[in-house]
């Protein structure tokens, strides 16, 4: 297993301490589209307007914690808000 996929295992989601899981590159592909068309927002409320590399998602699929650049942000205020309530 290689370093990478091992600290993936590692990570949790700061809220609720449930597992993350990875995306595949059509998902990001999809999310982008809803980036470039203005329909994502951070928990923060902020608009999304960087497109992303890759992702973390919580086991519910309401959040995904953005990878930019091999970089994981694991802010509650920076994840991105998939589903609403």
């Amino acid at each position: 297993m290689s370093d990478e996929l091992e600290l993936r295992e590692l990570l949790r989601c700061p809220s609720t301490h449930g597992r993350l899981l990875p995306v595949t590159s059509k998902w990001i592909a999809r999310l982008n589209v809803r980036i470039a068309a203005g329909e994502l927002r951070t928990q923060a409320g902020e608009l999304v307007t960087e497109p992303l590399d890759d992702g973390l998602l919580t086991q519910d699929d309401q959040f995904l914690y953005p990878v930019r650049d091999g970089l994981a942000n694991m802010f509650l205020a920076d994840r991105i808000v998939l589903e609403t309530s």
